[in-house]
């Protein structure tokens, strides 16, 4: 008996994580990865946006060519080159309604990284 509640508990903690990266607009639920276009349409313009920039680094390092020539060996070096860019961070707030609560939608560049629950209005 005790593990079966030990299992039910562990499920409806499962379950509260599971959904917690997503929301119903209607019939129409939203998750991680959707795009700005996907959730426009199913749940509509947010009621707030705000933005700001973040800056991203990508480096990258090049190995250069290893030759082998009557046993012995020509490195011909390695290049690292590093480049950066800035990727826009958006929140949307959506209220759906009367009694639910505010759900923030995090937006970097076009797809949605992460859906949080706010207060209640």
């Amino acid at each position: 008996m005790k593990n079966i509640v030990l299992v039910i508990i562990f499920l409806i903690i499962l379950l509260d994580i599971a959904k917690a990266d997503t929301m119903y607009c209607g019939n129409n639920l939203i998750s991680d990865g959707d795009s700005k276009a996907k959730v426009i349409l199913r749940c509509g313009e947010p009621f707030y946006k705000t933005t700001a920039e973040a800056q991203s680094s990508i480096q990258s390092q090049t190995l250069g060519q290893i030759q082998q020539q009557n046993k012995n060996i020509y490195d011909y070096g390695s290049n690292t080159s590093s480049r950066s860019s800035d990727v826009s961070i958006e929140k949307w707030y959506y209220n759906l309604g009367a009694g639910q609560f505010i759900h923030i939608l995090t937006f970097k560049g076009d797809i949605c990284i992460k859906i949080e629950t706010g207060d209640k209005p």
